[in-house]
């Protein structure tokens, strides 16, 4: 049986309710390996960072498999060599 997961993949705003799903990956070290953040200590420094960064920001978007966020994607607005950026984790 083949199995189609793009359309299980969607883009969707990340909300305070996916928190347990945002700290699976965000306190994740081996993760933030390569990525402009550090992993998260605790739940209520990363439930802060949600409804103060990410819920505001435009173009925050969590990868989302079967509607549960694993991953993120975000544009920055920058100036210089980084004018252009995006991450996607």
């Amino acid at each position: 049986m083949e199995v189609n997961y793009l359309s299980r993949i969607s883009l969707q705003p990340l909300e305070l309710s996916d928190i347990d799903d945002f700290m699976v990956w965000r306190t994740e070290h081996k993760a933030a390996r390569f990525c402009s953040w550090e992993p998260y200590g605790s739940k209520e420094e990363a439930m802060n960072f949600i409804k103060d960064k990410i819920i505001p920001h435009p173009w925050f978007r969590a990868i989302c498999l079967d509607h549960r966020p694993v991953g993120a994607i975000l544009m920055i607005a920058n100036s210089g060599n980084d004018k252009c950026r995006a991450e996607v984790g």
